[in-house]
């Protein structure tokens, strides 16, 4: 198999602005530099937890200056940043450079709805459960996952005829 058949089949792209190759759809050209090969930046709802561990961990109450997740790139993170904002999960400011591959953010706080989120995922027991639930269907809006994990917290707490 072809280096580009298989970088397509396993969803990563060519990036390379001096050569004039956009990514895949329209968009801006990237900024000059080394010709690299990309994944495609899908939501993972593991990196979504642990960016809220981290900046609820935070003693001020608004998030450090730089988030560092094990495992993860800074473009991964911004990019959840910026998701995580738009679903409200998270006080935000778009910080997406020219050229940039991806949409960006600086995660400013929590909000109430991120805290909530927080605390209905926080054990984890509790969160491998809900991904158990949602894979099931292949994945699911952030209202479901608030849905799953509200029942299972009910469930704990004996609040729920189902068990």
């Amino acid at each position: 198999m072809k280096k580009q058949e298989a970088a397509v089949k396993y969803g990563m792209r060519r990036m390379s602005a001096d050569r004039g190759i956009r990514p895949r759809g329209s968009g801006p050209r990237v900024m000059p530099g080394p010709l690299r090969w990309e994944r495609k930046m899908k939501r993972d709802m593991d990196l979504v937890r642990k960016i809220l561990f981290a900046v609820e961990k935070h003693p001020s109450g608004f998030a450090p200056n730089k988030l560092e997740i094990p495992g993860h790139t800074e473009e991964e993170i911004a990019y959840h940043a910026y998701i995580m904002k738009e679903a409200g999960l998270v006080g935000a400011i778009e910080t997406t450079p020219w050229g940039s591959s991806s949409p960006q953010a600086q995660i400013a706080r929590l909000t109430w709805q991120g805290h909530e989120f927080l605390d209905a995922a926080r054990q984890d027991r509790i969160w491998q459960k809900a991904k158990l639930i949602v894979k099931k269907v292949g994945g699911a809006t952030i209202q479901i996952w608030m849905a799953v994990l509200r029942d299972l917290v009910k469930q704990k707490l004996g609040l729920s005829n189902t068990q």
